[in-house]
């Protein structure tokens, strides 16, 4: 009877020893099934406000500079948080502790106690990518491009290219101005848009304007300066030659000077003062300086009055047979500006010009992958590149009202970055790819 009562104790004990480790396995099952499903909501979360970052930053960032009176790129947090709730609701206070998490590397507290947050660092870390396929800020570059491309086009005498986008004639150009003028050459940007275009332009986020000469010297440096990518060597060897004698600086930080220096030289250039430059007067203000870009180095041979002529038809991009003064800016524009920016930060905006374009595509998603889907009834994942267009065009229009998210030229230029080879209508994209390579991009703190 003992040996049985001590193997029955034995057998509960071991019984009890392997229910313990069930329950202790179910438990653990449980709270990593617990855990997973919170993770996957934070994550999930912490996508959403990401989203709402990026389709509203233009909205955040006029909040934000409207209350930095200093200039700083800091709001206080409760500004900030302020914010937030007008542009994202409910939902920011709901899921407070997950936007915390994001903002608190942008957070700096002060002597006094008081915190502040880098509002311009924290928006500019959201991006919206087509991971592998385009940059972009090189989408947004494109699009500047067409805006540079479409005035040098018009061809303007200076006085006549300064009114028109100082239209009250107090030396500077404003939003209001500037956004009447590029809206004047239908170029189907909406004023969302050219917020982040114009906002490059400035030299603070506090500036509400810009004045007009430093205006379309800025203009030019964030274009980028490849009007002359295709001419011969040693014509850009003398249009930077005589961009190094005329600047006294080639310092960024001399930008005012600079832009300055390039309205004296054109004004004096133009003899007969009817804001435009002929082939010859342009040969005559650039021979004084033969002798001085011989000591840097031009040979003598490219400073013949026929050689000049060869410049001087290459700065008239136009082809009008007159140099008007955009093109003069981007002719003699220093080297060491190509590429820089008015201010800090301006290189995020640019980029931002790309993102508010292809946010309204990442949005409306599916609704681009079903109306592709009706060009490909047998389900490849193929359609033509004019059949990708198409289906871009009537997102467009189906959104115009009471502004279009974007116009056919801005498509156009997707589809160019989209194949590199070059567009055409008949090239083949797998739509599957393109879709699935949307993102939200955090750059993280530190790495913008």
């Amino acid at each position: 009877l003992r040996r049985l009562e001590a193997e029955t104790a034995s057998a509960t004990q071991a019984v009890a020893t392997r229910l313990e480790g069930l329950k202790a396995q179910e438990d653990g099952f449980r709270n990593r099934k617990r855990k997973e499903s919170v993770d996957s909501i934070g994550k999930d979360v912490v996508k959403k406000v990401k989203e709402l970052i990026v389709e509203r930053k233009e909205d955040l960032f006029w909040f934000y500079e409207t209350h930095d009176h200093d200039n700083t790129h800091h709001v206080s947090a409760t500004i900030f948080w302020q914010g937030l709730r007008d542009s994202l609701g409910e939902f920011a206070e709901q899921n407070f502790q997950h936007i915390q998490r994001l903002v608190a590397p942008e957070t700096e507290v002060s002597t006094d106690g008081g915190s502040s947050v880098d509002y311009h660092h924290f928006l500019g870390r959201f991006q919206v990518q087509l991971k592998g396929l385009v940059g972009r800020r090189e989408f947004g570059r494109q699009v500047v491009v067409s805006v540079f491309q479409a005035i040098l086009r018009a061809d303007l005498p200076l006085r006549e290219m300064f009114a028109l986008f100082d239209r009250n004639c107090s030396g500077t150009v404003t939003f209001d101005e500037f956004r009447e003028v590029l809206q004047s050459f239908d170029l189907g940007l909406s004023r969302r848009q050219l917020a982040p275009f114009f906002r490059a332009l400035l030299r603070s986020s506090a500036d509400k304007s810009v004045n007009i000469v430093e205006f379309f010297s800025r203009f030019d440096v964030i274009y980028g300066g490849h009007l002359h990518d295709n001419d011969e060597p040693w014509i850009r060897e003398v249009l930077q030659g005589l961009g190094k004698l005329w600047l006294h600086s080639d310092n960024v930080d001399q930008e005012d000077n600079s832009a300055r220096d390039l309205l004296e030289h054109f004004e004096q250039a133009d003899v007969n003062g009817n804001g435009t430059l002929s082939l010859g007067e342009f040969v005559k203000a650039v021979q004084p300086w033969c002798k001085a870009l011989q000591e840097q180095g031009v040979s003598r041979d490219y400073l013949t009055p026929e050689k000049l002529d060869q410049v001087a038809r290459a700065v008239d991009v136009s082809g009008e047979g007159t140099i008007n003064y955009l093109e003069w800016v981007d002719a003699f524009q220093a080297v060491e500006t190509r590429g820089a920016c008015g201010r800090a930060g301006a290189v995020s905006d640019f980029g931002d010009l790309g993102d508010s374009i292809l946010m309204v595509l990442y949005r409306h998603m599916a609704a681009v992958r079903r109306g592709l889907q009706y060009f490909d009834p047998k389900a490849t994942g193929i359609v033509s590149a004019g059949e990708f267009k198409m289906a871009l065009t009537a997102l467009a229009s189906a959104l115009a009202k009471p502004d279009p998210p974007y116009s056919d030229s801005q498509v156009h230029v997707l589809m160019t970055q989209l194949i590199e080879k070059g567009y055409n209508d008949d090239d083949e994209l797998n739509y599957h790819d393109v879709l699935d390579a949307f993102a939200i991009v955090d750059s993280g703190p530190g790495e913008l």
